[in-house]
């Protein structure tokens, strides 16, 4: 469904003559990409706000955002796949830091991890550099 919608746009854009037809691929491509991640953020926000961890929620979008556009990531071989591993992750980052019981350093120590654990497992990513 996001994929057919993108197409429609890219195609309405190439009929207007506002993108040449060489890039009709990437821009369908970039709007699939905004609109995953548009239907994405409220899914996070509403798992926060279900765990009582807005906060975290907002921090986790923001860093993982960031960290995805500079570092690639995984690329699943669907949509559905791709939301499930998004959302263990986020589960993953804002449970464990949740815990009121570790220290703040353990949390900052698991965050980091993390990070550099996306960072290493992403860079193999041949379209994306460091």
């Amino acid at each position: 469904m996001i994929a057919f919608l993108s197409r429609i746009i890219a195609d309405f854009l190439c009929r207007k003559n506002a993108i040449p037809d060489d890039n009709k691929e990437i821009c369908a491509y970039g709007y699939e990409v905004l609109f995953f991640n548009l239907l994405n953020a409220p899914v996070i926000f509403f798992l926060g706000i279900l765990l009582d961890k807005l906060i975290y929620s907002i921090v986790f979008f923001l860093i993982f955002a960031v960290l995805r556009q500079y570092c690639g990531g995984f690329h699943a071989k669907n949509t559905i796949v791709c939301t499930f591993t998004y959302i263990i992750s986020y589960l993953f980052i804002v449970l464990l830091a949740g815990f009121d019981a570790i220290s703040e350093i353990y949390t900052f120590s698991v965050c980091k991890w993390w990070c550099y654990s996306i960072i290493v497992l992403t860079s193999q990513n041949n379209n994306k550099s460091l």
